[in-house]
């Protein structure tokens, strides 16, 4: 299973372009996608566009990953309490 992300196009200079992702910018391939421009959104994976999609596809997809990393803060906020709560020490981590 792969997994790819979103992330539009700042520039573009022929076989690399400038994309952001959710924030964080990154230098990748766009060598197996045709005619890049800025402001097109691509599927990411490993550092290659491996797809264009439509905007609208782009941001309902970066809207569901803004849940997930919401959920997840949440989840560990709640086993930071829990641990506190029982006195529990994490021998591994450091939370």
């Amino acid at each position: 299973m792969c997994l790819s992300m979103p992330s539009k196009v700042l520039s573009t200079d022929g076989e690399s372009a400038e994309v952001d992702f959710m924030g964080v910018k990154k230098t990748i391939g766009v060598t197996l996608i045709e005619n890049v421009k800025v402001g097109d959104y691509l599927l990411v994976h490993s550092g290659f566009a491996i797809e264009r999609i439509s905007e609208e596809e782009a941001l309902e997809t970066l809207k569901i990953w803004e849940e997930i990393n919401a959920a997840i803060g949440q989840s560990l906020y709640l086993l930071c309490v829990l641990a506190h709560r029982f006195n529990y020490k994490f021998e591994k981590y450091d939370i």
